[in-house]
């Protein structure tokens, strides 16, 4: 299926589509995206060079410069006025967000300086369900954009999950991933449905024991609550229900066409033509070109012969590396003296313990374990780096049928990783020159930084969604 958002059924709520308007204001040079909090001191105060002009440092934390509007703070620099004539479509809208607020959302601290509430007979806010993956959050913020500062629309982001938070104007500069399971996207427009008049504000908080009309749900249960979904990879039956029911409207088509797959970093190939096509992986005896069944040993002089492309993918496909295991099982220091790998042992606290790759601290390491050594292990495989739990997947049954020994060993109770793990690692192959296979998708910003590069992601297997 193609790349589609969906929209849930809610008399008298109609979203606007004005994509076009957001690319004029953002026609424009490259700026810093606020994505994660900022840490800063009185001696130390890196927030408007990191971020943007106007965010402050307030109890050890960079304020969000956009918190009063992500176009008003971009387009009231004097280069704006020089760039766009004042008769033009993209003068008069900057002229219209600069003499207004945005609109407050229900997010936002009451009294709020930075917006302006909304009027008695205003829009009803309108809540679009993030998911966790980076194009779908970015189309998300584009949206709460538009319709919080352009269209007058109060709007916020549904993440799925009590304690995350993705809000764009969010002060803390959050950006919690949100939950991308089915059963939660499309009860989510289940809950917007019920809710009298399509109010998501009636679930605020997960408030469940009030009296005062509230649509309620089990005690102390969190309900999300969604208008919108921007980016939708896979629809199947949930959605064909919700359809009939009326709940839903038909998802619509954005342009882009999604295609998932086994991607490799490009230095593999290159080492290993056979590499770039799944037959190069298959389980093929040395002496009858026969395929091995995957999980099946064999007895005998068989063993000696069978697996020639088993143990050179368990050979080429290494085992990533967290920083903290990188420190206590690789390094003979333990990290406390430099290396070409790392300059520092992982924050005391714990919170970098597990990652995979952090930008002039861990360039990310991979490594060969017992699963990698088929002298030790008979049925040894090769790293794969398969989606989280929760994400459509079809590695497993494809590396089973096709008689490929790859397998893989992430934290996630499937065996995948989670996403943010899986963008460090793609670049901690880029950073040590490592041969890594996985689970990706295009169209994909991830994908994009790579080409050109040594680790540009080529596909072997496509897993089509066109």
């Amino acid at each position: 299926c193609t790349m589609n958002p969906t929209i849930t059924k809610i008399p008298s709520l109609h979203v606007l589509s004005a994509f076009s308007l957001l690319l004029i204001s953002f026609s424009s040079p490259t700026v810093n995206v606020v994505n994660a909090a900022v840490s800063c001191n009185a001696t130390h105060n890196p927030c408007e060079e990191l971020l943007h002009k106007g965010s402050q440092c307030i109890k050890n934390q960079c304020t969000n410069p956009f918190e009063g509007g992500c176009l008003k703070s971009l387009l009231q620099e004097d280069e704006y006025s020089d760039r766009y004539a004042s008769d033009s479509v993209e003068g008069s809208l900057r002229r219209r967000v600069l003499s207004v607020q945005r609109v407050c959302n229900s997010e936002d601290p009451k009294s709020s300086p930075f917006c302006k509430p909304n009027s008695a007979d205003g829009y009803s806010e309108v809540r679009i369900f993030e998911q966790n993956w980076e194009s779908a959050i970015a189309t998300s913020w584009m949206l709460q954009i538009i319709l919080s500062e352009i269209l007058n629309v109060p709007a916020t982001i549904e993440t799925g999950v009590a304690d995350q938070n993705a809000n764009f104007y969010n002060r803390e500069n959050r950006m919690d991933y949100g939950n991308s399971a089915n059963d939660d996207k499309y009860e989510s427009f289940q809950h917007a449905f019920d809710a009298e008049g399509g109010d998501c504000t009636v679930y605020q908080g997960g408030d469940n024991g009030d009296d005062d009309g509230k649509v309620v749900g089990k005690e102390n249960e969190y309900i999300s609550c969604a208008h919108f979904l921007p980016e939708l990879w896979d629809s199947g039956q949930m959605l064909v229900d919700k359809k009939k029911k009326d709940v839903t409207e038909l998802p619509g088509f954005t342009g882009g066409a999604g295609v998932e797959g086994w991607y490799i970093t490009k230095s593999s190939i290159q080492r290993d033509p056979s590499l770039d096509y799944y037959t190069g992986y298959q389980d093929i005896t040395e002496d009858t070109n026969t395929f091995n069944t995957f999980d099946i040993g064999h007895d005998g002089d068989d063993d000696v012969q069978r697996n020639k492309n088993r143990q050179k993918l368990a050979k080429r496909f290494k085992r990533p590396t967290t920083w903290r295991d990188y420190c206590t099982l690789v390094s003979t220091n333990n990290c406390s003296i430099p290396d070409e790998i790392v300059d520092r042992a992982p924050a005391e606290d714990g919170s970098e313990n597990g990652r995979y790759f952090v930008e002039g601290s861990y360039t990310g390491h991979f490594r060969a374990t017992d699963k990698n050594n088929c002298t030790k292990t008979k049925n040894c495989t090769g790293h794969f780096m398969d989606f989280p739990c929760g994400w459509s997947s079809y590695f497993r049954q494809q590396a089973y049928h096709l008689d490929i020994a790859l397998e893989s060993n992430g934290n996630d109770v499937s065996g995948g990783y989670a996403y943010s793990e899986m963008v460090e690692i793609w670049k901690a192959a880029n950073a040590t020159s490592s041969d890594l296979i996985g689970q990706w998708w295009t169209p994909d910003a991830t994908f994009t930084s790579f080409i050109g590069t040594d680790s540009e992601l080529s596909k072997v297997i496509s897993i089509s969604r066109e």
